[in-house]
């Protein structure tokens, strides 16, 4: 199988409730949380996150999904500088700041090409989870063992999606 993204998800599970195949870890996952149905009826969600190495690279992102209306909209904040990626519908651009920072921003808006959009359309189907029906999304999970992490037993799931 050709492989073109792999994706690592752990799952936090009790000793108790150990299970052998990908797709019992994961239902097993979804019940805990309230079910595939809680997890669909989600319209509307805020994901931030830091990225933090210690070095210019360094960054902040805000994500803010509407599964109901097909936009989303990330900022991620680099150097103190705003890009913003967004796509609503099937339209999809970047805003890149210009000139200097103790000025007034001024953007520059490009088209985000059809890679970017696409991969950006695809978060906002999956919503919060990927895992929810990866098998129709086209990925291959794969359970591949237990972990303990922090004292915490973890199940480890593979998602790959690829050609055969």
């Amino acid at each position: 199988m050709k492989k073109i993204t792999t994706l690592l998800f752990t799952v936090l599970l009790s000793t108790a409730a150990m299970s052998q195949t990908a797709e019992e870890v994961l239902n097993k996952f979804y019940a805990a949380t309230g079910g595939k149905t809680a997890w669909d009826s989600v319209d509307t969600y805020t994901l931030t996150r830091s990225f933090v190495a210690n070095a210019p690279t360094d960054y902040e992102m805000e994500v803010n999904v509407s599964t109901a209306n097909g936009e989303m909209s990330r900022r991620k904040s680099i150097m103190k500088r705003d890009f913003f990626y967004v796509v609503d519908g099937n339209d999809g651009w970047l805003k890149i700041p210009m000139g200097s920072m103790d000025k007034n921003v001024r953007y520059t808006v490009k088209d985000l090409s059809s890679e970017e959009k696409a991969n950006m359309q695809r978060e906002i189907k999956d919503g919060v989870l990927p895992l929810i029906d990866s098998d129709k999304k086209g990925f291959k999970s794969t359970f591949e063992g237990y972990k303990n992490y922090q004292g915490k037993m973890l199940a480890k799931v593979t998602l790959t999606r690829g050609d055969d």
